[in-house]
Formats: structure tokens, C-alpha cells, sequence
């Protein structure tokens, strides 16, 4: 990656043109997957990366904050509390964001997919369609 990286948590904010993206409790693995994606990745822009994790934060105003002003979202609902599930169906029909989200119960997913239908098998396929948009 050619750009400038730029690590967001609460309960900071950081206004610019960069593109951002928010990661919404994502997993070990997947922040590592991240991570190694970002540095093979081909994106010659600066990047704004908010992360939010409700085991250590819970801090709704930055949360709808983040969601807000950045491009892109990944949501893990698998992994969500209770705040991230109060706020997922709102999250999720957020129109001035790519809004993508990671559940395995497929009733769950039947039921989100009537607000969006990003819903995406691994962080992987989330961060392809950062590439390809």
C-alpha cells in the first residue's frame, strides 16, 4: 500500500477527505487478515481505519459517528453485543456507506438481508470490494 494509514478509536475523531473504513468488532484473525491485506493491497490513497470493539468501548455517539463519515463498514455480528445489535438494523440501512456484515445464523441473515443484502462469508470478501469499487 502506497498511502498513509490512519488508526481511529473511540474516542477520537478524525475529519479529512481520506477515504475511511470502519471494522466493527472483527476478530483476531480478521485483524489480521487486515492487516495482511494492507500491505499487499494496491490502494495509492491515505486511509482513515476507525475500529470499534465493544469488549473495551461502548461509546454509541462515536460509533454512529464513525459510521457516518466513513465510505465503508464491516460489520462482525456474530461477534456483536447488545449495543451493536440495538443499533445493526439502523447501521445497516445507512445509505451513504458500503455497509457490509458477517453473520452465520441463517435466520439472522434472512432478516438482515431485508435492509442489505452486503452480507459477506469473510472479512476477505469484504476487503475485495474495497479494491474493486
Amino acid at each position: 500500500m502506497e498511502g498513509k494509514i490512519t488508526l481511529v478509536t473511540p474516542p477520537d475523531v478524525f475529519e479529512n477527505n481520506n477515504l475511511g473504513v470502519l471494522f466493527v468488532n472483527i476478530s483476531e484473525l480478521d485483524q489480521d487478515l487486515t492487516s495482511e491485506w494492507l500491505e499487499k493491497t494496491e490502494i495509492q490513497q491515505d486511509i482513515n481505519i476507525y475500529v470499534y470493539d465493544s469488549q473495551h468501548h461502548h461509546d454509541t455517539k462515536w460509533l454512529l459517528y464513525a459510521m457516518n463519515c466513513c465510505n465503508y463498514a464491516f460489520i462482525d455480528l456474530d461477534r456483536a453485543d447488545n449495543l451493536v445489535i440495538a443499533l445493526s438494523s439502523y447501521m445497516l440501512s445507512i445509505s451513504n456507506s458500503s455497509i457490509y456484515y458477517k453473520v452465520s445464523d441463517s435466520d439472522l441473515a434472512e432478516t438482515y438481508k431485508l435492509v442489505n443484502l452486503n452480507r459477506v462469508q469473510r472479512i476477505e470478501d469484504f476487503l475485495e470490494n474495497l479494491v474493486s469499487e
